[in-house]
C-alpha cells in the first residue's frame, strides 16, 4: 500500500487526504505551518519535514501556489536523496517545473488538479468522487502516477507541461467569473428595487435549466434568446435601460456579451444578414 505524506493542511490538503484515505491509501501525515482547529480531518502532524519524507512513497504539495516552488526547494534541501519518490502538487496554474529541484535529487515529480471549487467543508471530499483529475508530469513520470490513481474511480485528462496556464484559465472563467456573471445581472434587478437574495431566488429556476440545456447539447445548441430570434429592437432597448440607469462598465460588459454571443452562433444558428445587423449596432 501507497504511504502518503501532505505538506499543507488547508483545504485542498485536508480533502484529498480524506478522499485517498476513503479509496485505500494510507496516510501518514502532514507538515504544516498551519492547522485548523475546526475541521472533519484529524491531522497527524510531523514536526520535522525529514521525517515525514522518509516515511512516504507519494508526497503531496498542497501549499497556497505562490509558495509551492519554495517548498519545493526545502524538500530537496531536507533530503539529498528522494529516489523512488512521487512528488506532486495539485496546483490547477503551475505545471511540474515548479519542483524541478525534486527532480534533480532523484524524486519523479508531476501535478494533479482535481477540478472543483474546494470550501473547506467535508462536502469537499464527496465532490471529489465526482470530479475529473487533470495530470501533468515529464514523460518520465507517466507510469508512475497512472499508477498512483489506479484505485481512484476519477475520470483523468493528461495535458502538456506548457498548457497549464490556459487549462487553469478555463476554470477561472467558468467557475469564479460566472459568479461575477451573476452578480452582474443581479445588479439590474437590484436598479429596478429587487433586493439580491429575492432576484437569485427568481433566476434560480434559469440558471439551472440554461446549464441543463448546456449539459445536454452544448453551448452553441443550448443557448436561447434574443440574438437567436433576431430580435435587434430588443437588444436596443436593454441597452438604452442600461445606459440611463448603470454605470459605463454594465454598459460596456452587456456590449462585449452580447457580440460574443453573437460570434459565437454566426453561420450555425443565425444567417449572415442578421450577424451583420447585429455586429454593426455592437460596434457603434
Amino acid at each position: 500500500m501507497e504511504k502518503i505524506g501532505f505538506i499543507g493542511a488547508g483545504k485542498v490538503g485536508t480533502a484529498m487526504a480524506k478522499y485517498l484515505q476513503l479509496n485505500g491509501y494510507e496516510i501518514i501525515g502532514f507538515y504544516s505551518q498551519d492547522y485548523p482547529t475546526d475541521t472533519y480531518y484529524k491531522h497527524v502532524r510531523f514536526d520535522q519535514l525529514e521525517l515525514l519524507i522518509a516515511k512516504v512513497d507519494i508526497l503531496f504539495i498542497t501549499t497556497p501556489d505562490d509558495v509551492i516552488g519554495t517548498t519545493g526547494n526545502l524538500v530537496a534541501d531536507s533530503v539529498k536523496d528522494l529516489t523512488g519518490k512521487l512528488i506532486l502538487h495539485c496546483s490547477g496554474a503551475l505545471s511540474s517545473t515548479s519542483l524541478e529541484a525534486c527532480q534533480g535529487n532523484g524524486a519523479l515529480i508531476g501535478t494533479l488538479h482535481p477540478l472543483q471549487a474546494f470550501t473547506g467543508h467535508e462536502a469537499d471530499v464527496q465532490n471529489l468522487a465526482n470530479s475529473y483529475l487533470t495530470l501533468e508530469s515529464p514523460p518520465s513520470s507517466h507510469d508512475d502516477l497512472n499508477l498512483f490513481i489506479q484505485k481512484l474511480n476519477n475520470k483523468t485528462v493528461w495535458i502538456d507541461t506548457d498548457q497549464k496556464q490556459l487549462y487553469h484559465a478555463s476554470a477561472v472563467v467558468i467557475s469564479n467569473y460566472m459568479v461575477t456573471l451573476l452578480n452582474e445581472g443581479l445588479t439590474y434587478m437590484k436598479a429596478i428595487g429587487i433586493k439580491q437574495d429575492q432576484a437569485y431566488q427568481m433566476m434560480t429556476p434559469l440558471i439551472e435549466s440554461t446549464l441543463s440545456n448546456i449539459s445536454s447539447k452544448g453551448t452553441i445548441e443550448g443557448l436561447t434568446g434574443p440574438i437567436l430570434r433576431g430580435d435587434l429592437d430588443t437588444i436596443k432597448g436593454h441597452m438604452t435601460q442600461i445606459d440611463k440607469t448603470l454605470s459605463k462598465p454594465s454598459s460596456d460588459f452587456y456590449r462585449m456579451m452580447g457580440q460574443m454571443t453573437l460570434n459565437m452562433v454566426r453561420s450555425t444558428r443565425i444567417d449572415e444578414d442578421t450577424y451583420q445587423r447585429f455586429d454593426q449596432y455592437f460596434k457603434e
